[in-house]
């Protein structure tokens, strides 16, 4: 009897608290109104934690039980294990908890929260499955770039774009049918989510964690913003496809200005480099001599009228301009001012790159 009651014990009473949890399959589309994705996590949470602590109350009792009858130690050892399984869940639905409380506190000190949207998993994630009575099901895996993971008994298994939930439902679903366990109570949780990379000319460069959709300037966001000497329409995503480097630049000022098609949305690993902001200067006879900034196409005609034009004593046709040329001495370009502005050959009115120095004698 005592091993039949003791299956029985279990699949009821896991049954029974499980089915108790409404977070399991209605809060996404019961979310209340005003409810951001930290109020729902934590409702949810809190759901699970007391079903287990429910769990772990009834197992001490039934422990307390056997404890008074002879023979029986096995099923005690059994018991004894699920306790302690249940108080290990309820102990981690804790600290996922106090993660979220501590996520909407800076939520709410950088004053707003975003309406709930579930995450989707997605390549790279680590996941850490339970199941229920069984730890030799309990893993930590990692999601392959492909969008699958590896799992006992069942095999590959693909995930990508799965909420928790839906991984939930898939897993139990994939075992009951293998007939490797009658009731699975399948619970899934984002360990450690994938991440992109923001490099260069922003405030906070570093790694971060890529959370469902995530557009090029939500990104840079999380990293607070832009350098001053960041060149919004110098900006690139180092992107791997099929084991080949994409570099993919784009002009955030194209953005900003609301223009469609523009907007990227990033993926795993991809990373995301600010250039530095160019700039050239102009010396000689102009009547602001000095450095500035190449935020747009700029050309030396218009370089030299940012520098307040030409003075009267200044040799227009022997203006020039001296480059950079890596590997090899300095480039001279000359420039025959009275061609661009008296003859209209625009051709010849070159456009500026970064470190350029532009001199009219």
């Amino acid at each position: 009897m005592g091993k039949k009651y003791l299956t029985l014990t279990a699949i009821i009473l896991a049954a029974e608290l499980f089915a108790a949890l409404p977070c399991m399959g209605k809060a996404p589309k019961q979310a209340k109104a005003g409810y951001g994705v930290c109020d729902v996590a934590i409702e949810c949470l809190e759901n699970k934690k007391k079903s287990y602590d429910s769990q772990a109350y009834e197992l001490n009792r039934e422990i307390a039980r056997l404890q008074e009858k002879q023979d029986a130690e096995a099923e005690m050892d059994q018991l004894v294990i699920y306790f302690i399984e249940a108080q290990n869940m309820s102990a981690l639905a804790g600290k996922q908890i106090q993660d979220y409380l501590k996520k909407k506190d800076q939520i709410e000190l950088a004053g707003s929260e975003p309406d709930y949207v579930e995450y989707r998993i997605s390549a790279h994630d680590e996941l850490q499955i339970n199941v229920y009575g069984e730890p030799d099901l309990t893993k930590t895996v990692r999601v392959a770039a492909d969008g699958t993971i590896s799992y006992p008994l069942i095999g590959k298994v693909n995930v990508d774009g799965l909420t928790t939930q839906g991984l939930e439902e898939k897993l139990s679903k994939l075992l009951i049918d293998g007939g490797y366990i009658v009731n699975p109570q399948v619970s899934v949780y984002v360990e450690r989510f994938s991440s992109v990379s923001i490099l260069g000319e922003v405030r906070n460069p570093g790694s971060y964690e890529l959370k469902g959709r995530l557009s090029i300037m939500d990104a840079i966001a999380q990293a607070d913003g832009f350098n001053i000497d960041a060149d919004i329409n110098n900006v690139k995503i180092l992107r791997i496809e099929d084991g080949q480097q994409k570099t993919i630049n784009i002009k955030l000022g194209d953005i900003k200005k609301g223009m469609e098609g523009v907007e990227i949305i990033l993926k795993p690993n991809d990373t995301i480099f600010v250039e530095k902001i160019g700039k050239a200067t102009v010396l000689g006879e102009v009547t602001r001599p000095g450095t500035f900034e190449l935020k747009d196409r700029i050309t030396v005609l218009e370089a030299i009228a940012m520098a307040g034009g030409f003075t009267d004593i200044a040799a227009i046709n022997g203006t020039r301009i001296i480059r950079e040329n890596p590997g090899s001495k300095k480039k001279v370009i000359r420039i025959n001012v009275t061609d661009v502005i008296s003859r209209g050959k625009k051709e010849k009115d070159i456009d500026l790159v970064p470190g350029d120095i532009v001199y009219v004698p």
